[in-house]
């Protein structure tokens, strides 16, 4: 991965920082850690989620004419 070779990280690559966190449990565990998703990734993400809507779209509409001319055939 070019960060690893670089020795930084993916969001420092794009110009944007990330912030994390540990919250601490009563027992003094660790409770989870919250990153921040740079911009860039999150249009990238909203992007293919719109992509794959799409797809699912076509796919449903080629799924019902298939059925249909199956149909037809019986």
């Amino acid at each position: 991965m070019l960060a690893k070779e670089l020795e930084t990280t993916v969001a420092s690559i794009y110009g944007e920082d990330t912030n994390s966190f540990t919250v601490h449990t009563q027992n003094g565990g660790n409770f989870g850690q919250y990153i921040s998703v740079p911009e860039k990734f999150i249009e990238l993400y909203e992007a293919r989620l719109k992509d794959k809507n799409t797809r699912i779209k076509e796919l449903r509409e080629e799924l019902s004419f298939l059925r249909d001319q199956l149909s037809k055939l019986q």
